[in-house]
């Protein structure tokens, strides 16, 4: 396990020093404003990596081998220059690099097209597509394949869209009658056909198949806290964690033959867990924040 500690309205690079099982701080910068979401690049093949981050607008950082960050670009959609409000996540196109979804406060997504050169610099963005794709805030995106994504929104719903055709979606929930609103959709990248799905304030993790639109196909509850975060493991399609309000990171199996999801791996962290990632590169490690730390566990 290694820790790190940061301040407010920073973004920081660490690496893990296998030789002290520590994390060491490589560079950090200022960032305007919260950073919604932060994402590297899914391309393994560049000779650099790229970074994404959300907040007022998308800023691409291109990262060096020793860890520094340069701004490349800060993008904003001439569609809605006007909008004040954060863009609230983003997702960076697994089977696609040169895509970027990001997901609005006020109910659109913008399909961001990246060209870049051989030297990985961003020569040129343009926004491929913009929608008004659900009646309330788009809280996150979700790429499920290279030309479909889903999002999940305050009006309680799950939709699916195709860049192809932007005219319409599939609902694949609407959260009933309560209509909760919906925080988090994770998509399952060993698995197309699964959802992970978070309400605001939920202490349950629903579990979508999108094959069976409208149903929840199992469910994921913490009895004790709310749950404020998720991701699914990138090497078993039955795994997913968890990170709640009772400082607990929780993996739980969602295996066909079992009716509901059980938890089979716990760690507590010195206080609430208010994001959870599982390293899409190293599926060994997952990576956990609280308060103002970050620690990555060892599965």
């Amino acid at each position: 396990m290694g820790q790190e500690t940061f301040r407010s309205n920073k973004i920081s690079v660490v690496e893990l020093d296998d030789s002290s099982n520590s994390l060491v701080l490589r560079h950090t910068l200022d960032h305007s404003f919260p950073a919604t979401k932060v994402q590297f690049t899914p391309d393994g093949q560049s000779y650099y990596d790229l970074m994404g981050t959300t907040s007022d607008a998308l800023r691409i950082f291109r990262i060096s081998n020793e860890g520094k960050m340069t701004l490349l670009d800060t993008l904003h959609s001439s569609a809605n220059l006007g909008y004040s409000g954060p863009y609230s996540s983003m997702d960076w196109n697994t089977y696609d690099p040169t895509i970027i979804g990001v997901s609005s406060n006020d109910s659109t997504c913008l399909i961001w097209q990246l060209e870049t050169s051989q030297c990985v610099t961003i020569s040129k963005a343009k926004v491929k597509s913009h929608l008004i794709s659900n009646d309330k805030s788009v809280n996150e995106i979700g790429f499920m394949s290279k030309d479909t994504f889903v999002t999940a929104s305050d009006d309680g719903s799950i939709r699916q869209f195709d860049i192809r055709d932007m005219k319409s979606s599939t609902i694949l929930y609407d959260g009933g009658t309560e209509k909760t609103p919906l925080v988090r959709v994770q998509t399952n990248k060993k698995d197309g056909n699964l959802l992970g799905v978070l309400g605001s304030h939920s202490n349950k993790i629903l579990i979508i198949d999108v094959r069976k639109p409208d149903r929840v196909y199992k469910t994921c509850v913490n009895p004790n806290a709310e749950i404020n975060s998720i991701a699914w493991s990138p090497a078993n399609k039955q795994l997913i964690c968890s990170g709640s309000s009772d400082n607990q990171a929780l993996i739980w199996q969602v295996k066909d033959e079992l009716a509901e999801g059980t938890s089979t791996k716990t760690y507590n962290a010195n206080a609430e867990i208010s994001n959870v990632q599982w390293g899409p590169r190293h599926p060994q490690w997952i990576s956990i924040t609280f308060d103002k730390s970050v620690e990555i566990l060892r599965v």
